[in-house]
């Protein structure tokens, strides 16, 4: 399959990801967890393991088809529509409980991603389809990040 070594890549960088959430989880003395805290960290590890399968499963798929690489990446696409269409419904679903600011930005980012591959249904475009991907770990690495920043272990003397 052309491109599998960007697939094996974005499955290990979700993996590495997750557990790097671990490892935060891991360290942190603290008490008790703050309720967006816990989500952060639910999300980034559910999101980092389905990218991880999501990743994986082009080469298995390429050879279950014959080698017919736009049937292989049409399917892949399709996951990444069902998985976007998903998660708009479940931001849709909780505006209640993260607010009406946050549910606006994560429907147009995820919409955008979902009509990137539904129109890759069409265009069975590699290129498209690895961005895809790439955008969908952005995800789960920016909320590392703000895990990360809000991180605050004990420090000696302090």
């Amino acid at each position: 399959m052309t491109g599998q070594f960007f697939f094996t890549t974005i499955a290990a960088l979700a993996l590495s990801t997750a557990g790097f959430a671990s490892l935060v989880t891991a360290l942190r003395h603290e008490g008790r967890w703050s309720r967006v805290s816990l989500w952060r960290l639910r999300a980034i590890v559910g999101e980092s393991l389905l990218i991880t399968v999501i990743a994986v499963l082009p080469l298995p798929i390429y050879y279950a088809v014959g080698g017919y690489e736009p049937l292989v990446i049409r399917v892949i696409s399709a996951a990444l529509v069902l998985r976007f269409a998903l998660a708009i419904w479940r931001a849709l679903a909780e505006r209640r409980e993260w607010g009406t600011r946050y549910t606006v930005q994560a429907v147009l980012l995820l919409a955008a991603q979902l009509v990137a591959q539904v129109a890759n249904l069409w265009l069975a475009s590699l290129a498209l389809l690895m961005f895809g991907l790439l955008v969908w770990l952005t995800f789960p690495i920016q909320l590392l990040f703000a895990i990360i920043r809000d991180f605050q272990p004990p420090v000696d003397g302090a």
